[in-house]
């Protein structure tokens, strides 16, 4: 079975950019996929598995969203397409029912072609 089958969140298809704040350190990324459970971003520098950090993160829809959530990684390892950056996997700690539908609506939209 595929990563991608294990997943219990269906994930946006469209990188787009994204900040985030961790510790004393902000930095922009780019935002490789979000679903309702996530993201996964790419940076230019490693952030510590376990760091709590805060996101905030403008949905590039006809009307931008900004949203501002919290999370933690739970992963970050080397991005092997792109030497010099690096994945970072943030599992969100809380979604507010507004930001939930706003980023569940977001990745439907999407991936169009999965409800054919």
């Amino acid at each position: 079975m595929s990563s991608a089958e294990q997943r219990k969140n269906k994930r946006s298809k469209t990188p787009f950019d994204g900040m985030i704040d961790a510790s004393d350190t902000s930095m922009q990324s780019r935002i490789v996929n979000i679903s309702v459970s996530g993201i996964l971003a790419s940076t230019l520098v490693p952030i510590a598995e376990m760091t709590s950090v805060d996101m905030t993160i403008e949905l590039p829809t006809a009307q931008l969203k900004l949203l501002e959530v919290e999370g933690t990684v739970v992963r970050c390892y080397p991005d092997p397409e792109s030497p010099g950056e690096f994945l970072v996997a943030i599992l969100f700690k809380h979604l507010d029912p507004g930001t939930y539908e706003t980023i569940r609506t977001y990745v439907d939209f999407d991936n169009p072609l999965d409800e054919l």
